[in-house]
């Protein structure tokens, strides 16, 4: 089963299962397919600009850092927001157990925490998640 790649399409191809293969289809050494795809699997991506493609690290632009970063504060405070309101709940209600307040400070200083972290920086860093009181 011989492989192929394709650097229109950004793809392998097996020529027992795609008998039409792209135009611009370029033939792999069963090493070299592997090894593109352990790459893939380690968190590379495959650079198909180059003959025989080759794995490349990813890089993610400044604009992509930061919005992957906002994206990752706005699930931290989605989650922790999840968290405080049914505890907060509990608070206004006078009905409260000394778990459920300790819990609720533990959240609330969690958010907090996330939302002083610095979205702008490369690789902002998170706090940790409040551990159940036992």
């Amino acid at each position: 089963m011989p492989m192929f790649s394709s650097r229109s399409n950004k793809g392998f191809y097996d020529s027992d299962i795609t008998p039409d293969l792209p135009n611009d289809a370029v033939e792999l050494s069963h090493e070299a397919y592997r090894s593109l795809q352990q790459a893939q699997v380690d968190g590379k991506v495959i650079d198909y600009e180059v003959e025989p493609p080759v794995a490349r690290d990813f890089v993610r632009s400044p604009e992509q850092a930061l919005a992957g970063a906002i994206a990752q504060r706005n699930e931290l405070l989605r989650e922790a927001t999840t968290q405080i309101d049914p505890l907060q709940d509990a608070v206004d209600l006078g009905t409260e157990t000394e778990k459920e307040a300790a819990r609720l400070r533990q959240w609330k200083q969690f958010r907090v925490d996330v939302n002083r972290v610095d979205t702008s920086l490369p690789d902002p860093v998170w706090p940790n998640h409040p551990i159940e009181p036992a």
